[in-house]
């Protein structure tokens, strides 16, 4: 079955290993897009002949682009948006898959709730092998309706979102100078704007790798982070005083959890112990969740007492 309404975005930057799967994911749809826009970021891996295999072999639904050099997922996503013709659009990661009835239960989902034009389900993590490691989000506890203050707080995550092309005209696309959190930034300005509707079913899966955007230095995640809080900051004008402060504790929170991290890899137990009773101190609910901060934790609790 074929639906004319989807435009599938695959960006990709040296990513041969795995384009096959994600190109392959979004083909075996059961409901299959009307069209698969391919950015390659200037890969250098050989990934632009394997786009053109595909090219070659479904060339009414395969549409590619090559940058002439590499300028980042941001603009690579954005050309991506420019491209589309479908009435909606989801993305897929050059690494990533799609499971086989990802754009059918979205799309259903989104006919029952027409109020909601931001869809999104649940997915699994996968390791560099592609076998799962763990279901990321469990229903009923995901976000529904205005999720804006969940997505903002960093309490849920969204990914690969079936999305109204109308949405761009509001929220416009990616900011080309971030090439770290600017899917979360970009996420924050939509869910302001527009309600969502969550589906349990887990339909996509995400590759962690070292060779991923997320492997990028602690430091440069904290920098990043930073940015795109003060550069929304002025959204949370018209939340209520309640609401505003739990947005900021929640990210002071991941920000202690972040400086602990690169504490406790730079030697320093003291910063660690620090930054993570911060961290405790900000969003107690948030700390529990972080099962390896608490296991270092003791361990560096542990650590100090015996030379004590």
């Amino acid at each position: 079955m074929t639906s004319r309404t989807v435009s599938v975005i695959i960006t990709s930057y040296n990513q041969k290993l795995y384009l096959k799967e994600a190109v392959e994911s979004v083909l075996g749809q059961t409901v299959r897009p009307f069209e698969i826009i391919i950015v390659d970021d200037h890969s250098q891996d050989g990934s632009q002949d394997v786009i053109d295999e595909y090219v070659q072999k479904y060339p009414a639904v395969i549409r590619p682009l090559y940058h002439e050099k590499n300028q980042g997922v941001s603009a690579a996503r954005n050309h991506g948006l420019a491209m589309v013709r479908g009435e909606f659009f989801s993305t897929l990661d050059g690494d990533d898959r799609y499971l086989p009835r990802k754009l059918e239960c979205e799309l259903e989902l989104r006919n029952r709730c027409p109020e909601c034009p931001v869809i999104y389900s649940n997915y699994y993590q996968i390791n560099k092998l592609g076998r799962r490691i763990w279901l990321a989000r469990l229903w009923p506890y995901q976000a529904n309706g205005d999720a804006f203050v969940s997505v903002f707080s960093r309490k849920y995550a969204m990914r690969d979102m079936l999305v109204d092309a109308k949405c761009l005209k509001t929220v416009g696309g990616f900011e080309e100078s971030l090439n770290l959190y600017e899917d979360w930034d970009w996420k924050i300005r939509l869910t302001k704007h527009y309600p969502v509707k969550y589906c349990h079913k887990p339909l996509l899966e995400h590759r962690r790798h070292s060779k991923g955007l997320a492997s990028q230095s602690i430091d440069k995640h904290i920098d990043a982070l930073s940015y795109v809080i003060k550069k929304n900051a002025n959204l949370l004008e018209d939340l209520s005083v309640a609401q505003k402060h739990g947005i900021l504790r929640s990210l002071q929170a991941v920000l202690e959890e972040m400086k602990a991290i690169l504490a406790l890899r730079n030697g320093d137990t003291s910063e660690f112990l620090r930054h993570t009773a911060r961290c405790i101190r900000e969003d107690p609910i948030y700390m529990l969740t972080r099962k390896k901060l608490i296991f270092d934790t003791l361990r560096a609790i542990f650590e100090r007492r015996k030379y004590l």
